[in-house]
Parts: structure tokens; C-alpha cells; sequence
């Protein structure tokens, strides 16, 4: 293998790990729980 090749593939590495440690931090916080409720809050008299 090259040293490109090595680059490469743990630039891609890298990506990956941060996308699901991302994906786990914003599961954990709660923000995929309400995903419909959001256009309904807009609609809600607050007077």
C-alpha cells in the first residue's frame, strides 16, 4: 500500500468514528425523540 492510500483510508476512518460518536452524543441528548412535534409547536396559540 502507498502512503496516499494509507492517508486515505484513515482520513476516512477518522470521518466515520466522529459521524457515529456524533450521531450517539445527539441520541443520548434526546433530539431524535420528538421529531413530529416540531411543525405542530409552530401552530400553538401563546397568547
Amino acid at each position: 500500500m502507498t502512503i496516499s492510500t494509507i492517508l486515505l483510508l484513515t482520513i476516512m476512518a477518522t470521518f466515520s468514528l466522529s459521524a457515529i460518536l456524533l450521531y450517539f452524543a445527539a441520541k443520548k441528548t434526546g433530539q431524535f425523540e420528538d421529531v413530529e412535534g416540531i411543525k405542530y409547536r409552530m401552530l400553538e396559540d401563546e397568547s
